[in-house]
């Protein structure tokens, strides 16, 4: 006796066609550092030709600076050290910033 095989029966059923996604990946940008070696020359200069407050000096509404020639130091070893690191431009400028408060107020 030969069986009869019926339907073949399919629990699943075929995927639908995905459509192909494309991931935008944006060449990185190579940026070169700036330099700020003529920013920091020309801060240098500026320090070193003034007498520095003893007393604190207020930089802005949020930051009073005590030892202006500590400030000073360490800031500069900073930048020096960091020279055109992004990261690193808020210390020089600070530096600006003070050497601003300090032409306004010997004014």
């Amino acid at each position: 006796m030969k069986k009869v095989k019926g339907p073949k029966k399919t629990f699943f059923t075929q995927p639908e066609p995905q459509y192909k996604v494309e991931v935008f990946q944006p060449e990185p940008i190579k940026e070169q550092p700036e330099n700020w070696g003529n920013d920091i020359a020309e801060l240098e200069s500026y320090f070193a030709g003034i007498e520095l407050p003893t007393q604190p000096v207020k930089l802005n509404k949020y930051s009073t600076i005590k030892d202006c020639s500590l400030f000073i130091e360490s800031h500069f070893a900073t930048v020096k050290a960091n020279n055109g690191k992004r990261t690193f431009l808020p210390y020089l400028n600070r530096l600006q910033e003070l050497k601003e408060v300090l032409t306004i107020n010997s004014n």
